[in-house]
Parts: structure tokens; C-alpha cells; sequence
């Protein structure tokens, strides 16, 4: 799959505002390759598992199959009755795609931290919530990446209360 030139851009972008801050944001506008873009930097700049939170049902089966097709592994998935992390088992998928509703305190205590390199929140100018202040606060120290198309929230909710930079502002002019 390859990236347009301002796709790999902030791919290049995510890698060094995570390992200069930790989180970073990353806005650009429906269609132009959000899921991709975070696929490619599961792919280039995280050392370990990572977990992708979703928001909506839809976005599960959707950012599963293009981390799989980057990454070249299936992904697991952590909603309703489908389990990621199960004890006994013996290999753990590089990625995990999870609905955040999902992720209650005793299906979050299978998850280990240390093994994951990279959080990404889809959808994330909903990260100020409390539900998922409870799963950032479990993977705390993990780098974390949030994507979204509306970085600007009615309520005037800070997303710089959860990430430290931004690494692009890819605007629908720019498109």
C-alpha cells in the first residue's frame, strides 16, 4: 500500500513527536487516510504491541483489516464476545483493535503494558472522556497517538489535557 506524499509526512511526523513527547495529535479530514496513516506508524515506530481504540462498532472490522494488511498479521479484536489476550494462550496478535466500552476494569487487567510500544485512539476528540482516562491511565508511560477529523470539540474540551503535541494538521484545503 502506497502512502501520498502527505500521508508519509506524517507518518515520519507521529515517530518523532512520540518519541520527543509521548502523544501526540494527528487531524486530517475524512477520506484522506487516517487508518492507513496510523497503520503505517503501528508499523514503523512501535516497538511492541499496540492497541487501537475505537470509538463506533464500525470502526473495529475496518482499522483491524488495515493494520492486518500494513502490518502483514491479523489483528485481535477485544469487544463483546470476542477476546484478545486470553490466559493459556500461546501467541499474541502485534495488534489489538478494542472498543473502548469494551474495555472495563477486569477484561483491562489481562492486558500487560509493558507489552505494548503504541496506543492509537480513532476518533479522538472524544480522548477527554472519562472511560477513556481509565484506559490511559492502565497503560500509562505507552506512547499514544489520537487521530481525528474535528480536533474542535462543542464543548470546548481541551485535547491538549491528553496530548503533548500535534504532529500534522492536514486540512480539507490542503486535499
Amino acid at each position: 500500500m502506497n502512502l501520498r506524499p502527505y500521508q508519509t509526512r506524517a507518518v515520519e511526523s507521529i515517530g518523532r513527536c512520540l518519541e520527543e513527547s509521548g502523544s501526540t495529535l494527528l487531524s486530517m479530514p475524512t477520506g484522506c487516510g487516517k487508518t492507513v496513516v496510523f497503520a503505517h506508524a503501528i508499523k514503523e515506530h512501535c516497538k511492541g504491541r499496540a492497541l487501537v481504540l475505537a470509538h463506533r462498532e464500525e470502526l473495529i472490522p475496518q482499522n483491524a483489516r488495515a493494520i492486518g494488511r500494513v502490518v502483514g498479521e491479523p489483528c485481535d479484536i477485544e469487544r463483546a464476545d470476542l477476546h484478545a489476550d486470553l490466559p493459556g494462550r500461546v501467541s499474541k496478535a502485534r495488534g489489538v483493535v478494542a472498543s473502548k466500552d469494551s474495555l472495563h476494569e477486569k477484561r483491562l487487567a489481562r492486558f500487560d503494558p509493558s507489552e505494548f510500544g503504541m496506543i492509537v485512539t480513532d476518533e479522538a476528540h472524544h480522548a477527554v472522556a472519562e472511560t477513556y482516562g481509565r484506559i490511559y491511565k492502565h497503560f500509562d508511560g505507552v506512547p499514544h497517538l489520537g487521530v481525528t477529523a474535528t480536533p474542535d470539540r462543542l464543548d470546548e474540551a481541551a485535547l491538549g489535557e491528553v496530548y503533548e503535541s500535534v504532529a500534522m494538521v492536514y486540512e480539507i484545503a490542503d486535499a
